[in-house]
C-alpha cells in the first residue's frame, strides 16, 4: 500500500488507538488497512513506532469495555 493511501488511514487509526480499547485487527479493518500487520507497517513507515507503542504512550486509562461495540 502506498504512503498516499496509508497515511490518512493510519491517521484515522491514531484516534481509535487512543480513544478505544479495540484490538489492532478491528482498528485496521475500520480504517481500511485490512490487517493488523498492514496497520503495523503503515505506522512504522509513517511514525517510526508500532501502533501498540503509540497506544501505550498516548492512551488514557479506558474502561475495558469502552469502544468494543460493533
Amino acid at each position: 500500500m502506498g504512503v498516499l493511501v496509508a497515511a490518512p488511514r493510519a491517521e484515522a487509526a491514531t484516534h481509535l488507538l487512543v480513544s478505544t480499547s479495540l484490538p489492532m485487527t478491528a482498528i485496521a479493518a475500520r480504517c481500511g488497512l485490512g490487517t493488523a500487520e498492514a496497520l503495523r507497517q503503515a505506522f512504522v513507515d509513517l511514525y517510526g513506532i508500532p501502533p501498540s507503542r503509540y497506544r501505550s504512550t498516548r492512551a488514557t486509562a479506558l474502561p475495558s469495555s469502552f469502544g468494543t461495540d460493533t
